[in-house]
């Protein structure tokens, strides 16, 4: 199990948990009347940059990726939803799995 870097909160939601080795993502919905839904995303570190490329829409990046994809996930509140749309439109390597 690689160590925890950093835990943080993404949005109302969600929240994000780095390690040296990938960043995940964990979520949850909890509506009266509804099932509880619960899902996680996790990307391995070797992707960040892909990620945060296609997340600023630049073609190049020069910056440290890891602190950049924390940085805009606080700052955006990015849903895992549309990460999952980019890495699938930009053929990014991800994990999600769902529970109902």
């Amino acid at each position: 199990m690689s160590e925890k870097k950093e835990e943080f909160k993404i949005n109302d939601s969600e929240n994000g948990t780095l390690t040296s080795t990938h960043l995940s993502i964990d979520g949850a919905s909890y509506i009266d009347g509804m099932p509880d839904y619960e899902w996680y995303f996790s990307i391995g570190a070797e992707h960040f940059e892909e990620l945060i490329k296609a997340l600023l829409r630049q073609e190049d990046f020069d910056g440290d990726a890891e602190e950049e994809l924390v940085k805009y996930l606080k700052e955006n509140g990015t849903k895992v939803s549309q990460l999952t749309s980019i890495c699938r439109s930009k053929k990014i390597p991800y994990y999600f799995k769902n529970y109902m």
